[in-house]
């Protein structure tokens, strides 16, 4: 790639039309803060204003904010430019084509755009290629069947290793906007206590003697919480650990969030109760009813359970996998939650363990992992412990 000096009508034509296709991409369009600055200081440079393209005057412009404000207190901008800097890399990267197309980039250090566009490539030269015809017609025919041995050999080495790493490369896809924040992961683990407020659900038994515990976890939540927590530290990404009671509207907002439980987790209700796949209870009948309500086909009843305190526990259980951009908090919001505990065991394994991500691939449509999706899983429950994992219904926009 190579920058162009100078900017004719023509590329500043092709610069807007190419920054209406980034705005547009998943990278950029479930976002205000991200396109109105990239948006902003593409346009200053287009008009010849980059010498106006400093922090306090960007604040001002884009942000609203006063004249006078402290950019040392107030990091909006300097936030705000670093996760567009991801979004641009994410979005050149993202294996659709745009490997040919010119680029916007925005340098570290600097709020003033970079235009570049493909250096053309010269011709091959024909003659060698001819002469090369001339050397195949007189080589033997045992020469083809080496090479023809030789290229299945290796056809079958690259089919190996491409089986090992597609599972990686989709547990990091899968991944990836969670890692591309600056911010720490907040890992919000439900409570046990909450189920009753939110959804109607029977509160856990407790002696009579004991003050009410918003902040009770489960065994099995915290293994999950432990699971998660250990992938994470894993990737290298710092993180915070708070219940669901502990995490404000303010915490969430500030980093992308991993949220852990179904019924027991507020913000689980909070921000995925309107998505297709969702928890819902019913008090009308004798017993309480709750599970996994699909939207589109509210009819469906497989994935409802009654509570029955006496019931000697469940053969097979279900789980919600959420990944998407909240638009309350504008961050990437992952959800991991079960019908029951066990549901929300498989669910952590599902998220932690790249056989089990590999099979997202087979369900998913070319490229996902620039979308919102979520996943309903199943699990055998086998004395106890839930079974590895299935995905039993998917859906992406």
């Amino acid at each position: 790639m190579t920058s162009s000096p100078g900017i004719t009508d023509q590329q500043r034509a092709s610069i807007r039309r190419h920054l209406e296709w980034i705005l547009a991409s998943p990278q950029f369009r479930n976002s205000k803060r991200y396109p109105n600055l990239l948006q902003h200081v593409v346009e200053r440079a287009l008009d010849g204003d980059a010498d106006l393209l400093k922090e306090r005057a960007i604040g001002v412009d884009v942000f609203g904010r006063e004249p006078d404000y402290d950019t040392n207190i107030d990091h909006i901008v300097r936030t705000t430019a670093g996760e567009v800097r991801k979004r641009l890399a994410q979005y050149y990267q993202d294996g659709n084509g745009h490997a040919g197309e010119m680029r916007i980039d925005l340098p570290a250090g600097s709020y003033v755009p970079l235009f570049r566009w493909p250096e053309m490539e010269s011709p091959a030269d024909s003659q060698p290629a001819l002469a090369a015809a001339r050397v195949r017609r007189s080589r033997p025919w045992w020469l083809y069947a080496a090479a023809a041995v030789f290229i299945l050999c290796l056809a079958a080495v690259v089919v190996w290793r491409a089986d090992a790493t597609t599972r990686e490369s989709t547990m990091n896809r899968f991944w990836a906007p969670v890692w591309a924040s600056a911010n720490p992961v907040v890992l919000c683990v439900g409570s046990q206590s909450v189920a009753l407020s939110v959804y109607g659900l029977p509160d856990p038994k407790l002696p009579t003697y004991l003050p009410p515990l918003t902040d009770l976890l489960s065994i099995d939540d915290a293994v999950t919480l432990a699971r998660l927590t250990g992938f994470v530290q894993a990737n290298s990404k710092p993180y915070r650990i708070l219940t669901e009671s502990q995490a404000t509207l303010s915490d969430l907002r500030g980093a992308p969030s991993v949220l852990i439980g179904g019924f027991n987790n507020y913000w689980t209700y909070r921000f995925a109760g309107e998505l297709r796949f969702s928890f819902t209870g019913d008090q009308s009948t004798p017993h309480w009813r709750y599970g996994i309500m699909d939207k589109r086909n509210p009819s469906r009843q497989d994935w409802m359970m009654e509570y029955e305190p006496q019931s000697p526990g469940l053969a097979r259980d279900y789980a919600i996998i959420t990944r998407f951009i909240d638009p309350t908090t504008e961050q990437v919001t992952v959800v991991a939650g079960g019908r029951t505990k066990w549901g929300t065991l498989a669910a952590g394994e599902f998220l932690t363990n790249p056989s089990y991500m590999a099979r997202l691939d087979p369900v998913a449509p070319r490229g996902w992992e620039h979308r919102n999706l979520q996943l309903v899983i199943a699990t055998d429950v086998i004395r106890g412990m839930s079974g590895p994992p299935s995905i039993v219904a998917s859906h992406f926009w």
